[in-house]
Formats: structure tokens, sequence, C-alpha cells
């Protein structure tokens, strides 16, 4: 069911407690902090894989060495082949399930290009596998085997090369969080009557009744009494929503708000210590160490792998080059290099890696920047601040409200305070049109709030209340304000439709002699990757026609545009465009049948459910996740179609069907398998 939007009198929230407000800030630090020692303990599992397979290595080439798997019988080579192999592609199999849906939490935004390239890796590997597997006959069964073991001994580490890089940078990003709340400030002394010179000092420094100055911008580091001046301050509710309140002489500051406009001088009544900053900076310190040794680890077993398979490729090609087998040497050492593509990572080239993995960043359903300001403001501000020039003949012919539960007033001071909030002066000076009264978009401000599962608004403005992504309340509650696709709907005219979740309650209309704006919006949303649909009135003249003339879906609407025959065509249609003004998860859910979870919960389940999250464009997050759940299965797939023909091969080279030549030439060509996810990537993103 659409949530309805209530605009409430001017009653700001009561602050919580110090207490609350204390206990928020360090419940997000602790919440982070065992995050990254969850993505510690994973690195340290696959280190164990990787010691495993390296002891496996060790054992087999022991046994071979002693000639103990020297045998005339051609089935021990191929049994002991087919059986590592299988196990190497179950452990993959399983793991692979377990990145894509670990993928999906906020530690690891932007890390799907990397996973997919290391998928690839595992793929190639698993190719070059069955490559020496089915050319395992008689007296190279020493170089095949220890070949096809290292190879497996190889799958774990390499896959986790990269893992500790992101950790650390997250972990030095949440070490900055907490630097830059205990960090410089002015300190002007004890409040004792005497004018002491300033100094600076840490807010481990701060002590109860000391006087510090806050300029704009600056956090609070500590519980206090405002003695002097006033500014708008962006406080935290409990559970991570933010909203703004006006403080001067006498109110309370709590610890980790943040001095929006103005500045402030408090006295300090609790101190941030260092006592209580101590036990995170010690967790961090300890991660940083165990992960330090671990990579350590993970290195040498990588280096020593690499050695020992150039050593295993040298000495298969000189081994043929002494049979005179020049052709059959070449395809050795082709299939030992393709095994190799995956550690060229470890030189300089990671950077590719890296680069694919921001290539995805326009699937704004693939990581939780669908969820910062500029983008959930976009849609109203993009038309007319992005191309300024559209304002030169632009005049504001009048602004309506379609549902009268709405007051006309507020809605307006609303609209106009995010106008006027814009960057040019055009923009600001149709704000001021739509609310005549300086006072209804004066005390406005749109504070940013890093919640545990994203970014939200929130947005308080002379008398009404618009708070957006309450991390606690965020699926049952949230409401953004949002303005749907500019329109054509009149000769000579735009439309602005503002939209309140499914629910169209105003628009604006402005005077517009061409299309040429609307035709500038459309590419620009194209240019992102974004499909966009447009809504059709049927007492709209002419707009079907410009529709097809910009190439849009149309989607019917009955005149009115209620929120029943609204929602009712969405649900009938189901359009796969977007709807800039459907916005909020709960609309989204009814809009477009979106199996939605709690954010919070970080428990993404690709197989069973599309979990989309919350942007300026549904559509674009919609196909990032249909495109991830099909990566993942055709990262399995790829892999187990690999496996099933290096099987067959085998089996062919066993019964004296093919040659070893052909069987090798059949792997290489089988590889393409396990490389299909990675084109299908290749594909999707348009790189």
């Amino acid at each position: 069911m659409a949530v309805p939007f209530r605009l409430e009198a001017s009653t700001p929230a009561s602050p919580a407690s110090p207490a609350i407000q204390r206990h928020s800030f360090y419940a997000q630090l602790d919440r982070q902090v065992a995050l990254l020692s969850r993505e510690q303990q994973q690195l340290r599992n696959q280190l164990a894989f990787g010691a495993a397979g390296a002891a496996l290595l060790a054992l087999v080439w022991g046994l071979n060495a002693s000639g103990y798997f020297i045998s005339n019988d051609p089935k021990v080579p191929f049994v002991v082949g087919v059986v590592l192999s299988a196990i190497a592609a179950a452990l993959v199999f399983f793991n692979l399930g377990g990145i894509f849906r670990l993928g999906w939490n906020d530690l690891k935004a932007g890390m799907l290009g990397l996973e997919l390239s290391e998928s690839l890796a595992i793929g190639l590997f698993l190719a070059a596998t069955i490559c020496n597997l089915a050319a395992a006959r008689d007296g190279e069964l020493q170089q095949s085997i220890a070949a096809v073991v290292m190879l497996c001994a190889l799958f774990y580490p390499l896959e986790r090369a990269f893992s500790f890089r992101l950790w650390q940078k997250l972990s030095g990003a949440l070490g900055f969080r907490i630097e830059q709340l205990a960090g410089k400030f002015e300190l002007l002394g004890i409040e004792t009557g005497k004018n002491l010179p300033p100094k600076t000092a840490g807010a481990e420094a701060l002590r109860e009744g000391d006087l510090i100055k806050l300029p704009i911008g600056s956090l609070v580091p500590c519980d206090g009494i405002v003695v002097r001046g006033s500014a708008l301050v962006a406080e935290r509710k409990y559970g991570g929503a933010s909203y703004l309140s006006l403080k001067n002489r006498g109110s309370e500051l709590f610890a980790g708000s943040k001095i929006s406009r103005g500045e402030l001088m408090i006295k300090v009544t609790v101190p941030l210590s260092e006592s209580e900053i101590a036990p995170f900076r010690q967790r961090l310190d300890s991660l940083v160490a165990e992960a330090t040794s671990d990579t350590g680890k993970s290195e040498l077993i990588q280096k020593s792998a690499v050695l020992m398979l150039w050593f295993i490729a040298a000495c298969i090609f000189v081994s043929k080059l002494q049979s005179g087998a020049s052709a059959a040497a070449a395809l050795y050492t082709a299939g030992a290099l393709l095994a190799a593509v995956p550690l060229l990572r470890l030189l300089d080239l990671r950077a590719v890696s890296a680069a694919l993995a921001h290539s995805l960043l326009f699937l704004e359903g693939l990581c939780y920047r669908a969820l910062e300001i500029p983008e959930k403001i976009a849609a109203l501000k993009s038309f007319f601040i992005d191309s300024p020039q559209h304002l030169s003949s632009q005049k504001l012919l009048g602004f309506e409200v379609l549902d009268d539960r709405f007051d006309q007033t507020r809605l307006r001071a609303l609209l106009g305070a995010l106008f006027a909030a814009a960057d040019t002066e055009a923009f600001r000076a149709m704000g001021r049109e739509l609310a005549p009264s300086e006072k209804d978009y004066e005390v406005f401000e749109i504070s940013e709030y890093n919640a545990y599962a994203g970014r939200g608004i929130a947005a308080t403005v002379s008398g009404a209340e618009l708070s957006v992504g309450d991390e606690d309340f965020m699926l049952e509650r949230g409401v953004y304000l949002q303005t749907s696709e500019v329109q054509k709907e009149l000769p000579g005219e735009y439309v602005i439709f503002v939209a309140l979740g499914l629910e169209i309650v105003g628009r604006v209309r402005f005077a517009r002699s061409d299309f040429s704006g609307l035709t500038d919006l459309v590419s620009r949303l194209r240019r992102l990757r974004i499909k966009p649909f447009a809504i059709s009135a049927k007492n709209v003249v002419n707009f079907d026609a410009i529709g097809k003339q910009l190439g849009l879906e149309l989607v019917d609407v009955v005149a009115g545009l209620s929120l029943s025959t609204y929602k009712e065509k969405l649900e009938a249609q189901k359009p796969a465009g977007l709807l800039l003004g459907v916005a909020s998860p709960a609309e989204l859910k009814a809009a477009a049948s979106v199996s939605w979870q709690r954010f919070d919960e970080l428990k993404y389940d690709l197989d069973s459910a599309d979990v989309t999250i919350c942007s300026a464009s549904p559509a674009a997050s919609a196909r990032g996740i249909s495109m991830a759940r099909r990566l993942g299965w055709l990262n399995r797939g790829g892999l187990f179609a690999t496996a099933a023909l290096g099987v067959a091969v085998c089996a062919l080279v066993w019964g004296g069907l093919i040659g070893a030549e052909v069987a090798l030439l059949l792997g290489l060509l089988g590889s393409l398998t396990a490389a299909l996810p990675a084109l299908y990537f290749l594909k999707e993103a348009r790189l």
C-alpha cells in the first residue's frame, strides 16, 4: 500500500537524550567495525584454503618425484585429475555463491567488477587444468599431475588477492571518520569571565566547562550548551535520521551533530573523551595488523605459485622440444600461459580490474551511491541547472495543488525551497516566485546524513518538515519529494508534476515555445542508461505525438491523475522505464511489484528475490539486479560446462578416439564457457 504523505504543523522533533545521541553514533561505529572484522575472518578462511591447496601440492609433488604415480594404467592420471578438478569446481561453485551474496552489502560497493575478473580467472584456471588433464598420459604424468594439483592450490589465495585492499580502504575511511569527530577545535578556555587567548586543541583534550568555537561545517565533538551565536544544526535521531533545528543561546548540542549554517560558541557539558574513542582505534589497529600479516602470507603463496607454474611450463616446453614435438610444445605452453593470465593481476595491470569495477557505477542498483542527495533531487534540478539556457524564455505560469488534502501554501513553500537551494540565480528566482514570502524558504536546509545503509535528506521549511531516509523506518515512511518527467502538456507550456510517492499532488507549469529542453533532458537520461517513459493524460493536447517523437513509452492515465488510477495503470502495464517521482521504497513496491528487504539486514539472496535499491532511477536499479542474477548463474553454469567438457574430452582421449593435441585445442576452446560471465558483463556495461 502507498504511504500517505503528511505535512505536519511546525512542531520540531524533540531531541533524543545525550545518552541516546551518543549511543547512536557509537553503535554505528561498532557495527561497521564488526563488519570489518567479519571481512577479515573471511580473508583468513580463504588463506586457509590456499594453505591446504599448497600442502596437497607438496604431497603430490613428492609422490610424483618418488615415482609412486608412475603407472602404465592410463586410468590413474585420469581418475586423479578428474577428482581434483571436481573438488576444485565444487569449492568454486559454493564460494561464488557467497561472493555474489556478500557483494551487495555496503562494504562491497563497487566490488562487482573485481569479483567478475576473479571469476574469469577461476574459469581460466579450470580450463587450463582440463587441458593438462586431457593430455596426461604415459611418461608425462609427473608434469601433468603436478600442474593439475598446483592449479587447484592457486584458486583460493588468488581469489582474495584484492579483497584486502578494499578492506584496508574502508578501515581507513572509518578511521578518518573517528579522526574527523576528534579533530582540532578552537579552544577558548574555561568560562571564568577572563578573556583567554584562543588555542587549538583536539577533542580528547576537552574538559567539562571548556568553551569551544564551532564554525560552519564542523562536527560537534561533545555535548554542550550554546553560549553565543545562532546556527542551523543537523542533529541525528536515534537510528541515524537527521533533522535540522535552530540553535541559539541556551540550546543543547549533542556529539555528532553538524553545523549546517552559522557559527556557535558552546560550553562543554559531556566531553567526548579519548577513553571512548580508544577502543575503536585499538580494534582498527588490531584488524590492520592481522590483515597485514595475512596479506603477507597470501602474497608469499602467490609468488611461490607463480614460480612453480612457470617452472612447470618451462619443463614441459623443454621436454617437448627434446622429443621433436614442437606443435605439442606450443600447445602445452599456451595452456600454461592461459592458466597464468590471472597472475598478471599481481603486476601493475591490477589497475585494469579496478577500472572494470568503476565502470559499473552507472548501475545504481549495484552500489549504495543511489541514495546520495544529488540523485534524490536531480529530477527537480536537472532540467534547470544542467541547461540553464532553458530559463531564458521560461516563465512561471502557475502552481496547482491537485489534491485538496494538501495545504497549498506549505506545498509551495517546500517546492520553492528546493528551487531556492539551487546554484543558479535564475533557479533561485523561480523559487522566490513560487514562495513569494521569503520566510517560507529562508529557514531551509537540505541536510545530508550518512545512515548505515545509505544516504538521505531532511528538509524543514517554515512549518512543515519532510524527512527522507530514516534508517529505522525507511521502508514504512519513506517519502521523496521529486518531479515526474518534464512533459509537454499544452501548446507553449511545460509541466512538472510534483509526486509524493505514488501520488501526484501538484504541478508547476512553465511557458516554452519549443521542445528543445525536453529533448535535452531525455538525451541526458539515456546517456545515464536510464530509460524514461511518459505519462499521457487523456485531456492533454498533442502529448502522445510529442512522446512518440522523443521515442518515449507512453502510459495512459485518465484525467485527474488520482492515486488509485495512477497506481492501477502502473500495476497493470508495469513499464520498464523510469518515472521520476515514484521514488520511495514503499511506493515502488506497490507500483512495480518489487520484492523489498530491509536495508539494515544486509541479507540479499539473489536466487530468491529481486532486491532493488531506492534511487532516482528504479529502471537502472532493476536492470542492474537482473544483470547480477544472470551473472551469478552464468558464472556457475560456465564453470560446470567447462568441467563437463573436460570430462568428455578426457573420456575421448582415454578411449583413443582423439589425440592429445586435439584434446588440448578442445580444452582451450572450452575455456570460452568459463569466460561467458566476463563477456556478458562487457556487453552489458558497454565498455
